[in-house]
């Protein structure tokens, strides 16, 4: 539900970025719920690092550059 959700979070703002099967949809989705289970609340740190991991997984491209404004929310490592 909302109340869950941070303001931050903009989904259509991904998911116009990169062509995602519906089960790596899905793998975002299960790896977002993870790593928000600890702050009891999603944020769009959350949703980029998640999507990040499932387009290396997928082996598609994943760079800061692909993911334009949101890159401020992957891991300094991340080029």
């Amino acid at each position: 539900d909302e109340k869950h959700w941070d303001a931050s979070v903009d989904v259509p703002a991904l998911a116009h970025a990169f062509a995602l099967s519906g089960g790596d949809i899905l793998n975002v989705a299960r790896a977002c719920a993870y790593l928000a289970a600890a702050s009891d609340r999603l944020t769009m740190a959350h949703v980029v690092r998640a999507t990040y991991r499932e387009l290396e997984k997928v082996a598609l491209p994943r760079t800061r550059a692909d993911f334009g404004p949101l890159a401020v929310h992957l891991p300094p490592e991340v080029r």
